[in-house]
């Protein structure tokens, strides 16, 4: 009867911390302001045109959007991903989560042999940065003119490893607005239309 009582105390304390452990685990979100600049869904797309030469055009779709949270052993992280699919280039694919030591992180991936990370942005306290490792930078701007169209609240990203992108520019509640890749040629956002 003694063992009977203490498999079942072990059993109750087992059960219990179990039970707590999942109430203690740490919640890590992705902001509004945040999503404002790089959360869109399925449908969204972006039409480009070539700075130099504006007969050439590229069509960029969002598809497969995924979001959610994501469970690990101590925390929940919020996390949403889709793939951006162009008709004049590699597909690409925008990858964020909600972390432990930034607010939020931001990816962008392109497909070549395999797919290779071009982009990379950290949130922190409201603010984008530039990762430090890579020592890409970050400016922002009140606004900037895009093929005579005025946009506000925008992101500047330059990458210091110019990996196919040496800049991108984002806007709120837009999206990439203007693509300067390594090769000289520059992309100039001409319509969208937003899901």
């Amino acid at each position: 009867m003694r063992q009977l009582s203490a498999i079942f105390i072990s059993i109750s304390l087992l059960l219990l911390g179990a039970c707590e452990s999942v109430g203690t685990k740490k919640e890590y979100k992705l902001d509004a302001e945040f999503k404002s600049y790089f959360l869109f869904n399925d449908g969204s797309t972006w039409k480009y045109t070539l700075a130099s030469d504006s007969s050439v055009v590229e069509n960029v779709k969002c598809e497969a959007m995924k979001s959610g949270q994501m469970y690990w052993e101590d925390m929940i992280q919020d996390f949403f991903t889709y793939n951006l699919k162009s008709d004049r280039d590699s597909l690409m694919i925008v990858r964020t989560v909600a972390t432990t030591n930034e607010v939020a992180r931001w990816a962008l991936l392109r497909q070549d042999t395999i797919y290779k990370q071009i982009a990379e942005l950290f949130y922190t306290s409201s603010k984008l940065t530039g990762v430090t490792g890579n020592k890409d930078s970050v400016h922002y701007h009140g606004s900037i003119s895009v093929r005579d169209v005025v946009y506000n609240d925008v992101v500047e990203l330059i990458s210091n490893r110019k990996m196919y992108v040496s800049r991108l520019y984002f806007a709120k509640n837009i999206g990439i607005i203007r693509k300067d890749l390594t090769d000289g040629r520059v992309f100039l956002l001409s319509e969208y239309n937003l899901n």
